[in-house]
């Protein structure tokens, strides 16, 4: 199973002899999410059978403060294909664990799950068609201060097939999701840069985005890898999740004409942005030692937006 952080994509293979390279397909499917936050995903691979169910959802995030216990939302799913799409709607617990991101739990502290109520909770959309998932949140009086979440996850029905073969078929399960925060009473995050080092294993710089508050936040950063006071590299990261009392790896990726880092000592400095109104900016200066050097890559690691 390969499962994309962005979209909370499912991916089954059932296959003796796959007709193509299961890294290939993850690899595809990540640059779609980069782009769009619509579940095209099969147009780009290229399976027209699948492309057939493609859906919309918008907004990927909900973020609302509870007034007298209670806030509301609106999601809303749009077939863009030329079948009727039937799908379930349905809310799980999540986390973004700080290095391999979205993971859906079982059960969480934060669970906002008894308090979340929405419709309609199936689906039978005509192509074309638009319907709007209406969401309720009700905290009982007593609820302690913090924040609650949970994501409302759309998923087909039916699997969608590329294969007739029992014995040598693939399976594309995709189901995408909206994230939902609610804050109640006074919440708010904490963020600080905790530190930032090389990591061998994806062959980039990271800084770790610590999040003490009670409150989740997104955040981006604007940075440059110098060494001898030369900029050897140059970029912003993507807008990610950093939720209440957790941390989270931002990884510093210089995109696909960045030049390879040999090893040694650079120099990382930068501008943390956090979202929400006003914006927050701290600077982050440290040192970063490269060891074994990296690889030029054509491709870069996606990050979940919500």
């Amino acid at each position: 199973m390969c499962i994309y952080k962005d979209l909370s994509l499912k991916m089954k293979i059932k296959s003796r002899c796959l007709p193509i390279n299961v890294r290939s397909i993850c690899s595809r499917i990540r640059q779609v999410a980069r782009v769009s936050s619509v579940g095209s995903i099969a147009a780009i691979l290229g399976w027209g059978n699948i492309a057939q169910a493609q859906v919309t959802l918008s907004p990927l995030s909900i973020d609302v403060q509870a007034k007298g216990g209670q806030a509301q939302g609106v999601i809303d799913i749009r077939n863009t294909g030329n079948t009727v799409f039937r799908a379930r709607v349905y809310a799980e617990p999540f986390t973004y664990d700080r290095d391999t991101g979205f993971k859906v739990l079982t059960s969480s502290p934060a669970d906002l799950r008894p308090y979340l109520q929405f419709s309609p909770q199936e689906l039978n959309l005509p192509p074309g068609d638009l319907r709007r998932v209406r969401v309720t949140i009700k905290l009982p009086p007593n609820q302690p201060d913090g924040e609650y979440r949970a994501m409302i996850f759309t998923e087909p029905l039916t699997d969608l097939s590329s294969g007739k073969k029992a014995d040598n078929t693939t399976t594309i399960v995709t189901r995408i999701g909206s994230a939902v925060y609610v804050r109640q009473g006074n919440a708010k995050p904490n963020i600080t840069v905790a530190n930032a080092k090389w990591n061998p294993d994806t062959s980039r710089v990271q800084i770790l985005v610590r999040n003490s508050g009670t409150a989740s936040i997104q955040n981006s950063a604007n940075w440059s890898l110098s060494q001898g006071g030369k900029v050897i590299q140059a970029a912003e990261t993507p807008m990610a999740t950093v939720l209440a009392g957790s941390d989270r790896n931002l990884v510093m990726e210089g995109g696909t004409t960045a030049p390879a880092l040999a090893p040694g000592v650079y120099q990382l400095t930068g501008t943390l942005t956090s979202g929400g109104e006003p914006r927050q900016n701290q600077s982050f200066t440290f040192n970063v030692t490269v060891t074994g050097g990296s690889k030029k890559t054509a491709g870069s690691i996606p990050v979940d937006r919500r």
